[in-house]
């Protein structure tokens, strides 16, 4: 991916807005209308998201490629932050040490986290299972910049600890506010797009703890960014093992996306097709 390139990616993914004349994008048709607002979204062949189908995924000893394992091994991060950008909400953290390592054609390169969001309902399927929430944790490789993105998915189950953390049900600044109520003077509400919190100066994330599973075996393409601008050449791990959260935690992110989005409560793009693309499978030793 070259400079522009990149560029161009992580304006999308720190702060997705078009970059066209059309505008600001939108979900109203889960990113079947976004060809007017980024070319490539339209025209790309190698797009994300897929329905991941494990009978098709190819076995990493089995591969035509020479795609190598991905070591998740991530430092706890410090210094969180949360924004609406109008099209969910951006999870960002410090990290100093970067220890999680991937395995490229260019060689072993450490990833640096850039940040984390969500999408609702998923946008990556597993044999054609949509979950009811999925998280993206945006990476970036430190020698060629490229970007790589770990998906996880969430099943309904029990309440997830670290978004009961980062999306306090019974705070009144983010939960089930009712659209145009009046905002008391000092209060921020994580439902207007723009709109920012800090967990504090001592708050951390244990990605390792907090938001990958137990069982890391993953799903691995090439693909891209799935909003616009659309990039492609994005390293894609999709984990195999779902995360849980409670019916009332995945309601409380989408009254967010409908009061932010003119009550659209979905943010996700539809299943790209394959075009020939190698789905590779790691399993965790």
């Amino acid at each position: 991916m070259m400079k522009s390139s990149i560029a161009l990616a992580l304006a999308a993914i720190l702060a997705p807005v078009a970059l066209a004349a059309s505008g600001e994008f939108d979900y109203s048709a889960n990113g079947l209308d976004w060809a007017s607002v980024a070319e490539l979204c339209g025209t790309g062949q190698a797009q994300s998201p897929i329905d991941l189908q494990s009978a098709n995924a190819v076995p990493a000893a089995s591969q035509a490629g020479n795609r190598g394992p991905t070591t998740f091994d991530f430092a706890p991060g410090s210094n969180v932050r949360i924004e609406n950008t109008g099209h969910g909400l951006n999870t960002m953290f410090d990290v100093t040490d970067l220890t999680a390592v991937i395995e490229t054609e260019d060689g072993p390169q450490s990833l640096e986290p850039l940040q984390f969001h969500w999408h609702s309902p998923s946008e990556h399927s597993i044999d054609g299972v949509i979950y009811p929430l999925e998280v993206h944790l945006v990476t970036m490789t430190n020698v060629t910049g490229d970007l790589a993105v770990i998906g996880m998915m969430y099943k309904y189950g029990e309440e997830n600890e670290l978004l009961n953390k980062l999306w306090p049900g019974e705070a009144d600044d983010f939960a089930f506010r009712i659209k145009g109520e009046e905002i008391p003077e000092g209060e921020e509400y994580l439902h207007d797009k723009g709109a920012e919190t800090s967990l504090g100066g001592e708050s951390t994330i244990d990605v390792m703890k907090d938001l990958l599973p137990e069982n890391k075996s993953y799903y691995a393409y090439k693909g891209s960014l799935t909003t616009p601008p659309c990039s492609e050449g994005v390293y894609w791990h999709v984990l195999k093992e779902p995360l849980e959260a409670t019916v009332d935690q995945v309601l409380n992110f989408q009254n967010v996306l409908a009061e932010t989005s003119e009550g659209i409560r979905t943010n996700n793009r539809s299943p790209m097709p394959l075009n020939g693309r190698e789905v590779v499978v790691f399993e965790d030793a």
